[in-house]
């Protein structure tokens, strides 16, 4: 006796596994089989707002949320030189320069997180970082821009930093 069901599949939960089992009445036969839908969708990221921050701010991390089915197969991010001479790539789980590294984190329901980590910022890294996503049905792209914006946190007694007014 063969049965059909129909599954309401929605967009939160596409790339988990599905598993179906079958049994045969009066044996002990158990059939299961998983699978991964493929719902044959473009890239689409949904990434952080700008950012400001000081220079010299430390550990600054640029985040970006993908959603793809099937699975891209370029995800890269990318920026031009401080002067615009040169552009620069940095493939996810590379590092450019000891100034920036890329990593991804593949979430539970599937969507990727993919993030830029500045471990120090220069002056030279105000700047707009394209994030490029790309699969066999389309592309999507992302920019973000750093800025440079006053300090986020008050110098603690042991930075070095200290004031004084005009006399």
């Amino acid at each position: 006796v063969a049965s059909t069901q129909t599954l309401d599949m929605t967009t939160d939960a596409n790339r988990k596994p599905l598993t179906c089992t079958a049994t045969v009445p009066g044996t002990e036969i158990h059939l299961t089989k998983t699978v991964r839908p493929v719902l044959r969708e473009p890239p689409t990221l949904e990434c952080d707002d700008d950012k400001k921050v000081a220079s010299g701010a430390k550990h600054v991390k640029l985040t970006c949320i993908l959603a793809a089915d099937p699975d891209c197969d370029v995800i890269m991010w990318s920026w031009t030189s401080h002067r615009g001479t040169k552009k620069h790539n940095l493939t996810s789980g590379e590092k450019y320069d000891r100034k920036y590294t890329s990593s991804h984190k593949v979430m539970e329901d599937g969507r990727i997180e993919i993030s830029m980590v500045l471990p120090h910022v220069y002056t030279d890294m105000f700047n707009s970082y394209t994030l490029h996503a790309e699969n066999e049905i389309g592309a999507a792209n992302y920019t973000i821009k750093l800025l440079r914006g006053p300090s986020t946190t008050s110098p603690s007694k042991d930075s070095g930093a200290s004031s004084s007014l005009p006399t």
